[in-house]
């Protein structure tokens, strides 16, 4: 996963000799599928995060976005 953070840092390099896996994310927070939102949001919150992936037997099958929570009413 390469975040905005990722790319925000990558930025203060010469990017155009980096590939997507000099400024990925290799070990992205993620969540279960069963997870509460409310633990997602927390972790949202604890890690200073916008999204995150939504994770089922090691395969993403989802994004979580904080906009997309807010929307819900998750967040206010």
């Amino acid at each position: 996963m390469i975040t905005d953070g990722d790319v925000r840092r990558a930025f203060t390099n010469d990017i155009t000799a980096l590939h997507a896996e000099d400024i990925m994310s290799r070990s992205p927070i993620t969540v279960d599928p069963q997870a509460r939102m409310s633990d997602v949001v927390d972790l949202l919150s604890a890690n200073k995060i916008s999204n995150l992936f939504v994770v089922d037997e090691r395969r993403p099958v989802a994004i979580i976005h904080i906009a997309e929570l807010m929307q819900a009413g998750y967040v206010s």
